[in-house]
């Protein structure tokens, strides 16, 4: 597959090699080789990601045939079916008998000149399998990019730098749950709303944050006003990680 720009392959590739390499299990593998995992499986199985100079590879083994997905020149995503076995192929062929009979039926695939057609589908066959599997996942490169915006530091207009949201750093963290306050999604909110909020935070403190936050775009403000709404953006993220935080991070240490 070639793409048009050379911005948009390496954010997706890196999303598709991490996900294939925990998502893909022994019987997708046997799946996309045109098989089907079975008691009597006796091939080693194996995913293997690995990162070169030039470029990051994944391959999914089955005994001697493989599958590998990587990126060329950071616009094109190669996807392959090799095999070092074509035996392990079965399709329909004309089988001679020691009898000396010819019948029409599913058999491996001889290793010959002349099988050549019959790999070039079967492989062609599994690397429309993979590619049908892989496009079913869900693209978080544009989440990904969002993020690491906004944690990330940015300058504004007057080129003055404003660090990014640490969602562990205490006032980050006082400082998004006030704004996330219901009250606030509808009416809006002001400094002088939010010191009631935030105990303890001069009204320079709110201004500073404000103006960090907005930079980030997490919030805009409203005309000429000192009225701040969340972003879509702000909205998105800042819920996202609260839930995180309180679902996943807690919980977890709390069983460690």
């Amino acid at each position: 597959m070639v793409f048009k720009s050379s911005r948009i392959l390496p954010v997706l590739y890196e999303e598709l090699v991490r996900t294939a390499a925990i998502e893909i299990k022994c019987s997708d593998i046997y799946g996309f080789l045109g098989r089907r995992l079975s008691a009597k499986s006796a091939s080693q199985v194996s995913n293997r990601l690995q990162t070169l100079i030039e470029g990051t590879r994944i391959k999914h083994s089955l005994g001697k045939n493989s599958i590998k997905m990587y990126d060329k020149q950071a616009r094109v995503l190669r996807i392959e079916t090799t095999s070092n076995d074509v035996s392990f192929f079965k399709h329909h062929r004309e089988v001679k008998h020691r009898d000396g009979t010819r019948q029409m039926k599913h058999a491996s695939v001889r290793k010959t000149i002349y099988s050549l057609g019959a790999m070039a589908e079967q492989m062609q066959a599994c690397n429309k399998r993979y590619l049908s599997f892989i496009s079913q996942w869900r693209d978080h490169s544009r989440e990904r990019t969002d993020l690491r915006k906004i944690t990330g530091s940015v300058k504004d207009d007057k080129q003055r730098s404003y660090r990014g949201v640490n969602f562990f750093q205490s006032d980050d963290l006082s400082f998004m749950l006030a704004i996330l306050r219901g009250e606030y999604q509808i009416a809006g909110f002001t400094n002088r709303a939010l010191q009631a909020n935030l105990a303890g935070w001069s009204s320079q403190k709110i201004g500073r944050v404000l103006k960090r936050f907005r930079v980030l775009r997490l919030i805009k403000r409203v005309g000429r006003t000192y009225k701040y709404y969340l972003s879509a953006l702000g909205k998105k993220v800042l819920v996202a990680a609260l839930q995180l935080k309180e679902r996943v991070i807690l919980p977890t240490m709390a069983f460690s």
